[in-house]
């Protein structure tokens, strides 16, 4: 996956047009490089990392790569596991440091971040989550551990169910905890930002399209269908 921009000094201090600069996504979202005139720029891109997974995965669907876009919705989901528990970390201000050093223990192992999500999750509202079927993790299971190739109607299912799933709890997050929500964009931000001052004294935070968006209004009468995103990414 990759993100295009251009050198935002040739645009807003030369008013030059320059020809748009295709940069291959980054793990840490920094992204460090010179244009043809000599400017260098840093750039920083805003969205959670769960956010990126999914978006991942709709340009591997469409670039045919089932396998691989399979692989990143379960990424996506499990981030979107660690994104909810430092929600309600934060909200019961348990702090950065002690939240890192828990995460921790929890990091290499995903059914120890399953069952963190479910008792917080339980805790939080007073039921449990729905979770994926025994069925869609199976699926999961096959693609990922036992070198399954997935059709493409079984990867459209899997990802609609991720997809479910992730925007119906970032709904009620937002209508119950806006002010976690900031809180947690702002420190990563922030993070970043720090980091890109490194590089130039006019770094640039990036916010691109993407299907699952904490700054996304939901309409919850108006499910969010993936396969007509994808072909709205499709056409463009």
């Amino acid at each position: 996956m990759k993100i295009k921009t251009t050198c935002m000094k040739c645009t807003f201090e030369d008013g030059r047009e320059t020809e748009p600069i295709s940069l291959q996504i980054t793990n840490n979202n920094l992204y460090i490089f010179e244009c043809p005139y000599g400017h260098k720029n840093a750039l920083y891109q805003q969205q959670q990392k769960f956010e990126l997974l999914y978006e991942s995965a709709v340009h591997a669907i469409n670039d045919g790569y089932l396998r691989e876009a399979v692989s990143s919705i379960a990424a996506s989901l499990e981030r979107f596991y660690e994104f909810f528990i430092k929600i309600i970390c934060t909200k019961n201000e348990i702090n950065e440091d002690i939240f890192d050093q828990t995460w921790n223990l929890l990091s290499k192992q995903s059914e120890r971040q399953l069952g963190a999500f479910i008792f917080l999750y339980s805790q939080e509202f007073k039921r449990p989550p729905i979770l994926l079927s025994n069925s869609q993790s199976e699926f999961r299971n096959n693609v990922i551990h036992k070198g399954y190739f997935p059709t493409y109607e079984k990867t459209i299912e899997f990802g609609q169910k991720v997809l479910d799933f992730i925007v119906e709890i970032v709904g009620i997050l937002k209508v119950k905890y806006p002010e976690y929500i900031s809180s947690i964009i702002m420190l990563h931000n922030l993070k970043l930002h720090l980091e890109a001052i490194k590089i130039t004294d006019q770094p640039i935070g990036l916010s691109s399209s993407t299907i699952i968006g904490l700054s996304t209004d939901y309409d919850n009468n108006k499910p969010i269908i993936l396969e007509e995103y994808l072909n709205y990414k499709k056409n463009r």
